[in-house]
């Protein structure tokens, strides 16, 4: 897994480590209004990067779970980003709901046909059962 994805996946599920890794080279984990709003209408238009970068921003030195940040996890995996893909993939294998599990497939899945080493190994290992299910689920 890489400091990238240890970074996102802390920040979904509300780790507060976040904060102590640093931003991608040439990235800023708090941006202007002007930019954010910028950021935004790129996202919501398709622009898996600029939802990777308002992930990065809303997330970052949060200590709880954050929906925002969440919301636009969901945007960069759904439009092609390799590592929102594995992340939300790494953030389902934790959830209650046992469709969860299949979802977190799904994603993880996408982002090893992307190329994306850290989620083939992980899908592996859910696929072999080597991931024990969360208390409350079957």
């Amino acid at each position: 897994m890489t400091t990238r994805q240890l970074v996102c996946v802390a920040a979904i599920l509300g780790v507060g480590a976040f904060a102590a890794f640093p931003a991608a080279a040439g990235e800023q984990s708090q941006s202007a209004p002007a930019e954010v709003a910028k950021l935004e209408r790129q996202a919501l238009l398709g622009d898996a990067k600029a939802a990777f970068r308002l992930l990065q921003s809303t997330a970052a030195g949060k200590s709880s779970v954050n929906p925002e940040a969440a919301l636009w996890l969901t945007i960069a995996a759904e439009n092609g980003h390799p590592i929102a893909q594995y992340n939300l993939g790494a953030k389902l294998l934790g959830g209650a709901d046992p469709r969860d599990r299949v979802r977190a497939e799904y994603w993880l899945s996408r982002a090893a046909k992307a190329g994306d080493e850290s989620a083939a190994q992980l899908l592996k290992r859910v696929r072999k059962g080597q991931l024990a299910p969360r208390p409350g689920t079957k």
